[in-house]
């Protein structure tokens, strides 16, 4: 079986080969040092996976596999659409729009930006993000995700990302539930190259384990990945 860190480091390089993205500490990025906020959070920015720390990515390499992974996700749709970033600040980006009209009434509308609006968009992506994270517990431990864990991702989407109604929440935990049965079957793999690599990576990788009610699915686009990693 390979080692985590091995494993990271694989996962590194196809990345880089699909993406050429690369992994960075944000002490290193002249950005966050002009923004000194989030320094703790992983990011997933352009063509650059920054992590809070050299020290804290060589910590746990199988959480920081798994981090690097579900930014993997953010990169990946980043490079399909020019959209992404104005999708992912709205609507507090539009706070920025503050800094062109100094001194006026304008000055005070878009500070109103800075609210903990809803942010729909920026939601979406972030369930797409902890899908992986979903999905590398189904592929490592061959059984659906426990409630708890699913409720811990949900609260952590919210409250981050100041998605309030509850009815959201209710539909964030139905749609991570369906990463659960599209890990299992494998469509979550079909239309994403990041979810297919990391299946593939963690299957040669030996640490893959099938699903224990997998007989009741159909299974041939994991199943086909997973042949191929053998």
């Amino acid at each position: 079986m390979v080692d985590n860190r091995s494993l990271r480091e694989a996962l590194e390089r196809q990345i880089a080969y699909r993406l050429g993205a690369t992994v960075s500490a944000k002490k290193a990025s002249t950005l966050h040092r002009l923004i000194p906020v989030y320094h703790h959070h992983w990011t997933a920015i352009g063509r650059t996976f920054y992590v809070p720390s050299t020290e804290a990515y060589d910590a746990d390499p199988w959480y920081s596999f798994k981090m690097l992974a579900q930014g993997y996700v953010l990169l990946e749709e980043q490079k399909k659409s020019w959209l992404f970033w104005p999708k992912w600040l709205f609507p507090q980006g539009f706070a920025a729009l503050a800094l062109l009209a100094v001194f006026s009434p304008w000055w005070l509308l878009a500070l109103i930006f800075l609210a903990p609006w809803p942010a729909p968009w920026r939601r979406d992506y972030l369930i797409r993000a902890y899908g992986m994270g979903v999905a590398i517990g189904v592929w490592t431990h061959g059984q659906h995700i426990a409630p708890l864990v699913l409720s811990a991702r949900v609260r952590r989407i919210h409250n981050a990302y100041y998605d309030w109604p509850s009815a959201n929440k209710l539909d964030t935990v139905r749609r991570l539930h369906q990463f659960n049965d599209a890990a299992v079957t494998g469509s979550v793999c079909r239309d994403s190259t990041a979810f297919r690599d990391v299946l593939f990576l963690l299957v040669r990788a030996g640490k893959y384990v099938p699903h224990r009610d997998s007989h009741r699915y159909n299974t041939y686009q994991r199943d086909r990945i997973v042949v191929e990693a053998q």
